[in-house]
C-alpha cells in the first residue's frame, strides 16, 4: 500500500529566511552563524564551516535555526533542501533560503524529509513550481501545497538512516578518488623530471 499523502504545509512550519538590508559583513564578535547560497556545498546538500558571524542583535528570534530544521534553497537553478544539524548556538538563513520545521516530531522524521526534498520526483516538482525569469525561484503557497508521501515513522527513520550512510560513503569515495588522482598526478609529474 502507497504511504499517504501530505502537504508540506501540513507537516512543517515554513517561514523565509532572514531579509538583510544590507550586505553582511564578518563581525568576529558577532553570535550568529549565517549561513548564505555560497555556503552550501554544490556536490553534497551541506553547509559549510565557514561562515559569516552576525550580531545576534540583527536577527529576530523567529529566524534562528533549531536543530534539525530543514533548509530549502528556494531560488536559483537547483533547489536543494539541508538538514541543518550543527552545533552551533545560534544561525540562520538569509532569504534565499526557505526554513522548514517539523510540527510533529512523533510523526514525521526530518532527516526523512530532507532526504525526499532532495529526491528525484520531488526536485522534479519543485522545478515545476518556480517562477520568474531572471533568478527562478519557489513562493511559499506553492510550496506549502507540495504533497510528501509520508510512511511510518520506522520507515521514515530507515530511510533517513540508509541515506545518510549512502551520502557518507560517496564523500569518502570522492576524496579518496581526488586523493588517487592528485598522486598520479605528481608521480606523472615526477617522471617528467626524471627522464
Amino acid at each position: 500500500m502507497a504511504a499517504p499523502l501530505k502537504s508540506l504545509g501540513e507537516l512543517t512550519s515554513v517561514i523565509s529566511g532572514l531579509t538583510l538590508r544590507e550586505k553582511p559583513s564578518h563581525d568576529p564578535l558577532g553570535e550568529v552563524h549565517l549561513i548564505q547560497v555560497r555556503d552550501v556545498a554544490n556536490l553534497y546538500p551541506e553547509i559549510d564551516d565557514d561562515l559569516l558571524h552576525i550580531p545576534l542583535t540583527a536577527v529576530p528570534s523567529q529566524q534562528l535555526l533549531h536543530l534539525h530544521d530543514i533548509l530549502l534553497l528556494a531560488k536559483g537553478p537547483h533547489n536543494p533542501a539541508l538538514l541543518y544539524t550543527k552545533p552551533w548556538p545560534y544561525a540562520a538563513a538569509v532569504s534565499f533560503f526557505f526554513r522548514l520545521r517539523v510540527l510533529d516530531p512523533a510523526g514525521t522524521h526530518p532527516g526523512y524529509l530532507a532526504w525526499y526534498l532532495n529526491s528525484a520526483p520531488s526536485q522534479a516538482a519543485l522545478l515545476n513550481l518556480r517562477q520568474g525569469s531572471s533568478v527562478a525561484g519557489i513562493t511559499k503557497p506553492l510550496l506549502v501545497a507540495l504533497e510528501i508521501p509520508v510512511p511510518n515513522l520506522i520507515t521514515q527513520r530507515h530511510i533517513a538512516q540508509v541515506a545518510d550512510a549512502l551520502l557518507r560513503e560517496t564523500k569518502l569515495a570522492d576524496t579518496l578518488r581526488a586523493k588517487r588522482a592528485q598522486a598520479i598526478e605528481q608521480a606523472l609529474l615526477n617522471q617528467l623530471r626524471h627522464d
